[in-house]
Protein backbone atom coordinates (compact mmCIF):
# COMPACT_ATOMS: atom_id res chain seq x y z
CA UNK A 1 0.00 0.00 0.00
CA UNK A 2 1.63 3.57 -1.02
CA UNK A 3 0.85 6.38 1.40
CA UNK A 4 0.77 9.62 -0.03
CA UNK A 5 1.77 13.09 1.41
CA UNK A 6 0.61 16.85 0.90
CA UNK A 7 3.23 19.38 1.77
CA UNK A 8 1.02 22.71 2.58
CA UNK A 9 3.17 25.96 3.36
CA UNK A 10 0.91 28.28 5.62
CA UNK A 11 1.69 30.74 8.18
CA UNK A 12 0.79 30.88 11.58
CA UNK A 13 1.26 34.46 13.38
CA UNK A 14 3.82 35.77 10.89
CA UNK A 15 6.08 32.06 10.97
CA UNK A 16 5.96 30.04 8.35
CA UNK A 17 5.72 26.18 8.36
CA UNK A 18 5.54 23.23 5.92
CA UNK A 19 2.42 20.67 7.29
CA UNK A 20 2.67 17.50 5.37
CA UNK A 21 -0.69 15.68 5.26
CA UNK A 22 -0.09 11.93 4.80
CA UNK A 23 -2.90 10.00 3.16
CA UNK A 24 -3.86 6.08 2.12
CA UNK A 25 -6.51 5.58 -0.47
CA UNK A 26 -7.48 9.61 0.37
CA UNK A 27 -8.44 8.82 4.08
CA UNK A 28 -5.96 11.04 5.87
CA UNK A 29 -3.73 9.44 8.68
CA UNK A 30 -3.22 12.27 11.15
CA UNK A 31 -1.21 10.86 13.48
CA UNK A 32 1.30 10.79 10.75
CA UNK A 33 1.28 14.19 9.74
CA UNK A 34 4.32 16.40 10.24
CA UNK A 35 5.42 20.19 10.75
CA UNK A 36 8.34 21.85 10.31
CA UNK A 37 9.68 25.38 10.13
CA UNK A 38 11.66 23.90 6.60
CA UNK A 39 10.48 22.01 3.62
CA UNK A 40 13.50 19.99 3.81
CA UNK A 41 13.14 18.83 7.19
CA UNK A 42 9.28 18.15 6.41
CA UNK A 43 10.21 16.36 3.15
CA UNK A 44 12.98 14.72 4.75
CA UNK A 45 10.85 13.00 7.25
CA UNK A 46 7.95 12.46 4.76
CA UNK A 47 10.04 10.50 2.05
CA UNK A 48 11.01 7.90 4.46
CA UNK A 49 7.87 6.01 3.75
CA UNK A 50 5.43 8.43 1.25
CA UNK A 51 5.30 9.31 -1.79
CA UNK A 52 4.85 13.60 -1.90
CA UNK A 53 1.92 14.36 -4.32
CA UNK A 54 0.93 17.77 -3.84
CA UNK A 55 2.68 20.58 -2.37
CA UNK A 56 0.22 23.49 -1.53
CA UNK A 57 1.69 27.40 -1.21
CA UNK A 58 -1.24 28.48 0.69
CA UNK A 59 0.67 31.79 1.63
CA UNK A 60 -0.30 32.98 -1.55
CA UNK A 61 -3.75 33.38 -1.46
CA UNK A 62 -5.25 36.69 0.16
CA UNK A 63 -8.32 36.94 1.39
CA UNK A 64 -9.77 38.77 -1.37
CA UNK A 65 -8.84 36.27 -3.87
CA UNK A 66 -11.12 33.76 -4.58
CA UNK A 67 -10.15 29.91 -4.97
CA UNK A 68 -10.83 28.76 -8.97
CA UNK A 69 -11.67 25.35 -9.25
Amino acid sequence: MIKYAEIHKIKIENEIRYVAKVYIDREEIEDESFSSSTFEETAKHILKDCVISNYFDMTEWRNDEKMVL
